[in-house]
């Protein structure tokens, strides 16, 4: 990493489109994806309006918090950086100012979800994480939504921490499956770093926290069978007061097509979501109407 001063950021390319979408208190979205030019970097960040038909709902704006992502999941198109390089708090920073100052007239007045679910796990940067975070309560009207694939008691006890200092709209779990062969295959970080999933659903039940989130990516042929389903209903049988599934169709990548991974079809993500709902865990569908690109586990930048 570079000494601090040499760092700067160069708009490069800008990517702008509309969207229909299937999902949760919002159904339409105009997207901005920002390229930047930082040092040796070509770093992502994304600007979304959401709109409930014609009416505003809220702006998002999702960062990276790194170049880069160790975990390689298969089904991301992180996985294609080949280098990792965390970002400071600095370079975190100097990217919210720049689209927050971008699109200053909707983000100062309206709500606006600050969502570190770019490139890269906060599991692997906390630290420059945590102090980002710190800067963002000089802030009104801000929300957080902050998503891991290697969520720990540590990690969770810290996050809590803020939560008096600034607003965390989502805590949000991604999760594929339990099942140590389907994780192997998905996700080979969890070979060195697998959660202890029994840790985790201590701290939520008994976490003050209302809900938190679990982003399932339904996955054709890997989880999205009856088995997978209710085997995922049992595990969370004790919490379940306590989160809201995300049933995700995954967004096709070079990722994904070149690891055999594939998204499962509607009427799978309508059958899970009746079974869930049948035992009493809130949830709700969410996929995009068309693969521009610009979806969540998608890069613009995309490399080979």
């Amino acid at each position: 990493m570079p000494p601090k001063e040499e760092q700067f950021l160069e708009l490069v390319h800008c990517f702008e489109t509309e969207n229909q979408y299937s999902g949760h208190g919002w159904n339409f979205e105009k997207t901005k994806k920002y390229i930047y030019h930082d040092v040796q970097m070509e770093l992502e960040a994304g600007y979304f309006e959401h709109y409930l038909d014609t009416m505003f709902v809220k702006s998002v704006i999702e960062l990276p918090v790194s170049y880069g992502c160790p975990s390689k999941c298969r089904f991301c198109a992180s996985s294609s950086i080949h280098n990792f390089c965390p970002l400071h708090a600095e370079q975190m920073m100097a990217l919210f100012e720049e689209l927050y100052n971008i699109h200053y007239h909707i983000c100062a007045n309206k709500t606006t979800v600050v969502s570190l679910t770019g490139i890269g796990d906060i599991f692997f940067n906390p630290d420059n994480t945590l102090e980002f975070l710190q800067r963002l309560t000089s802030y009104e009207n801000l929300q957080v939504t902050l998503s891991s694939c290697l969520w720990n008691r540590t990690l969770l006890n810290r996050i809590s921490q803020l939560e008096t200092k600034l607003a965390i709209r989502n805590i949000q779990f991604t999760c594929i499956s339990d099942n140590s062969d389907i994780l192997s295959r998905v996700m080979p970080i969890y070979a060195s770093e697998a959660p202890d999933f029994k840790d985790i659903r201590d701290f939520v039940k008994n976490s003050n926290r209302q809900y938190f989130r679990i982003n399932y990516v339904l996955i054709k042929g890997l989880n999205d069978s009856k088995t997978e389903f209710y085997h995922l209903a049992e595990a969370l049988a004790e919490i379940k007061d306590k989160v809201i599934i995300r049933i995700s169709k995954l967004n096709e990548t070079k990722a994904t097509k070149k690891n055999g991974l594939f998204p499962a079809t509607p009427a799978s993500a309508e059958e899970f979501s009746e079974l869930l709902s049948s035992v009493g865990i809130r949830n709700y569908i969410f996929y995009s109407m068309k693969n521009d690109n610009m979806n969540c586990g998608q890069l613009i930048t995309e490399k080979d």
